[in-house]
């Protein structure tokens, strides 16, 4: 009957938004590979949605009819079929949003983690750009340059050895390591 197969879809959509739940947590714990189980399931909602609101548009019809008459029996019977239709989509409709919140959550997690990345790799370069400075204008071959002279020397590396640790503790201090 068309209860019946509309209330197959209950269990259906009850282990899709379990499952779904359970890829969201997946998500919040760092796993990468369940995108594309989000896709599969968002893809097959996508597709019970399209026949659930077929079946709804159609039972709603039929329940609404006033030219031909209908005993009470198959009157009351095609309202409930149209009730657990519209709870059907419905519930399609809700397992579609999480869904989207699942993949929303991911791609936040992963636009964090690339931030983060990207800052530490900032602080990394910053480090490392007064050092590739200093060892390029000093390793010049110019003549006027005191480079023979030991005080030179000494002064130079501890210029190169200062550089990073004020740097390292500057950026201790407000907090970015």
């Amino acid at each position: 009957t068309a209860d019946a197969m509309v209330d197959t879809v209950f269990p259906v959509l009850e282990r899709i938004t379990v499952h779904l739940e359970g890829i969201e947590e997946g998500l919040l714990a760092g796993e990468d590979s369940e995108m594309l189980e989000i896709f599969k399931l968002k893809r097959q909602l996508v597709a019970m949605r399209r026949i659930l609101r077929g079946v709804r548009d159609v039972v709603g019809a039929l329940s609404r009819r006033t030219k031909a008459p209908m005993s009470k029996k198959t009157a009351l019977y095609m309202r409930d079929v149209h009730d657990h239709a519209i709870r059907c989509a419905e519930t399609v409709e809700e397992a579609l949003a999480l869904a989207t919140n699942a993949m929303d959550t991911y791609q936040t997690a992963l636009s964090n983690r690339t931030n983060e990345i990207i800052r530490r790799l900032t602080l990394f370069s910053v480090i490392f750009l007064p050092l590739g400075f200093l060892t390029g204008f000093w390793g010049q071959n110019f003549v006027d340059l005191p480079v023979s002279s030991h005080w030179f020397l000494v002064a130079s590396l501890g210029l190169m050895v200062a550089t990073p640790v004020v740097l390292l503790y500057w950026f201790w201090r407000k907090r970015w390591l």
